[in-house]
Formats: C-alpha cells, sequence, structure tokens
C-alpha cells in the first residue's frame, strides 16, 4: 500500500513512464534544441524537394509515443495507485510506502524519505 498526501492510501500496482509535464527553463532549451536537431536530420535524407506536409509530419510526432529521444521528449517515472473510485499516477517523490509511515508510532520515529 502507499500512502499520498491528497489522495490517501491506495494499492501499488506497478511503475510506468509518463511524459513530463513541466519542465524547467533550460530543459525547455534543450527540448527546443534536440527537436531542432532532429528535424534537420530527417530533412536531409529527404533528397528532391522538401515540401511543408513532410516538414508537419516529422513535426507531428514530437511529444508522443513515437518520440523515443530522452532530451526530446522528458519522462519522468510515476506510480500507477488504484484507489477505490479510479487509478492516479502519482510521481515517485510524492508518496510514501506505507509501512514507512505507520512506524510513526515506533520509539525512535522513521523520518519520511521522498
Amino acid at each position: 500500500f502507499v500512502v499520498h498526501r491528497k489522495y490517501g492510501i491506495g494499492r501499488f500496482e506497478r511503475t510506468c513512464l509518463r511524459p513530463k509535464s513541466k519542465l524547467t527553463k533550460e530543459e525547455q532549451e534543450a527540448r527546443d534544441a534536440r527537436r531542432g536537431e532532429i528535424l534537420m536530420a530527417e530533412l536531409k535524407k529527404i533528397s528532391g524537394g522538401v515540401t511543408p506536409d513532410a516538414i508537419q509530419a516529422i513535426r507531428s510526432k514530437f511529444g508522443t509515443e513515437e518520440d523515443t529521444d530522452p532530451i526530446s521528449n522528458p519522462q519522468s517515472t510515476v506510480l500507477e495507485i488504484t484507489y477505490a473510485d479510479g487509478i492516479v499516477h502519482v510521481p515517485v517523490d510524492r508518496a510514501y510506502r506505507l509501512s514507512r509511515y505507520r512506524a510513526r508510532d515506533a520509539v525512535v520515529q522513521p523520518r519520511l524519505s521522498k
């Protein structure tokens, strides 16, 4: 079981990767630069004239499941937790294991690590 401050106690199902929703300014700049590099590399592979449709087809893959580049599409590890009314994806640093949470009653209280 896992404890989350907002959602309460739930059952851990698995870990999975999700695209990061909030990027720092440095991560955004690195992402944009990498996407430019990927676009130029793909355009160099195309022989003949480059049409706007070809550029749009390449750009439409950015940020989707087809974009496997770790810089262009940064991922974060989340826990899939089942509650009575649904499934929630919680970042790893936002949840605690229940055994450490309940150990609060011990003589020497443990520090809850993220």
